[in-house]
């Protein structure tokens, strides 16, 4: 923060020097360099505060007669923009560090999860592929079905399951640490991998629906193009899923570790 800027906090009806603040709070920024106060309010400030605020600045007023009040918007000066976001950096940095966490271990067990999560669901992937490819076609009803046993089927429809659901937990998880650090874009993407996992675990729930198949001596047949259709469908639900584990696995807690490291 610049040495030349003072900047108040308003709380419980008094204006109070801070070090940092966030959407919630409505603060100024007296400016002696250019005999102004920057007046901020934060996107998530209530309506309530933001008048009560504005009623209290006369408070601010009687300390600095001569300076006049601006808004804070995308018109101020560069340092003043900057130093918002310093400020907002700040108080995130002491959120962080008063609950009494080592973020260094957090942003690795993250990325261990979203690790796993991604893992879960490559073998998942190559599981389909394979399952698919492997498997023997025949004629039926004068059209082109897939044939198993009933206990392959079975088999590949548990495994599918299982790690669907992992993967989907694992995903939840990563989403919640998220929210929790209040990283809004790592958890977005978790959340849509979560999702993207769900449906195709949701899939293979109501496979039987969605495959129509005749059951005869212990062999199941299903047509060719509904069960390709069927696997190329959630293959490419994991692809995505896998693709958002990763690249979020390596960059999500990157931003919060620098920013610490560079205060202490």
């Amino acid at each position: 923060m610049s040495s030349n800027l003072l900047t108040y906090k308003f709380k419980s009806k008094q204006w109070y020097k801070t070090e940092g603040i966030n959407e919630k709070d409505v603060a100024v920024i007296v400016d002696p360099s250019r005999n102004l106060i920057w007046y901020f309010e934060g996107k998530k400030s209530s309506a309530r505060k933001r008048n009560k605020a504005r009623n209290s600045l006369d408070q601010l007023k009687n300390q600095h007669a001569t300076y006049k009040f601006k808004k804070v918007n995308r018109k101020a000066p560069r340092d003043i923009i900057r130093e918002v976001a310093i400020l907002k950096e700040d108080f995130f940095i002491n959120s962080v560090k008063n609950l009494n966490v080592d973020v260094l271990k957090i942003s690795k067990t993250y990325f261990y999860i979203n690790c796993f999560g991604g893992l879960f669901t490559i073998i998942n992937f190559v599981f389909s592929l394979l399952f698919l490819v492997g498997s023997s076609t025949v004629i039926f009803d004068n059209q082109i079905h897939y044939s198993f046993t009933v206990s392959n089927f079975q088999l590949y429809l548990m495994l599918q399951f299982i790690l669907s659901l992992s993967s989907f937990i694992l995903f939840s998880t990563t989403a919640v640490i998220s929210l929790l650090f209040k990283q809004r874009r790592p958890a977005v993407f978790n959340i849509l991998g979560s999702i993207l996992i769900f449906i195709a675990f949701y899939m293979i729930i109501i496979s039987n629906s969605l495959m129509y198949s005749e059951v005869i001596y212990q062999q199941i047949f299903i047509r060719a193009d509904v069960f390709i259709l069927f696997n190329l469908n959630i293959d490419l639900l994991y692809l995505i899923s896998i693709f958002i584990a990763f690249i979020m696995g390596i960059t999500a807690f990157k931003y919060i570790d620098q920013i610490i490291e560079d205060v202490d």
